[in-house]
């Protein structure tokens, strides 16, 4: 089963162009690129992180959040008003980083959460 699924027997194939032209070559299919992304998902919400993060990096966070919001709307066919009501961004980023922000003073909290 494991093999079927990495394999991705019977899906379409992400393709990119050859060397050649008019050549199209199986690069990664969905099944496996969706694996893939799950993957990086979970290893990044679920990192440790004991240093404070920069401002930059906090955006950086808070960005990927925003994406794998819309990712999820996307995917379960809602509106982005009904993703935002069930799903907080919170869910989309590292506990360590949640924690950092809740330290934050209100303000600086309230512009994150915009």
């Amino acid at each position: 089963l494991f093999r079927s699924l990495w394999l991705g027997l019977g899906t379409p194939k992400s393709l990119r162009c050859g060397l050649t032209r008019g050549r199209d070559v199986a690069v990664l299919d969905y099944t496996v690129m969706d694996y893939l992304f799950a993957q990086c998902r979970s290893d990044f919400i679920s990192r440790e992180r004991g240093a404070e993060l920069s401002l930059e990096t906090q955006e950086e966070f808070l960005a990927l959040a925003v994406l794998d919001m819309m990712r999820m709307t996307k995917e379960s066919r809602k509106s982005l008003q009904e993703t935002l009501d069930s799903v907080s961004y919170k869910a989309c980023i590292p506990e360590s980083f949640r924690k950092q922000i809740q330290q934050h003073n209100i303000v600086t909290r309230h512009r994150s959460e915009e």
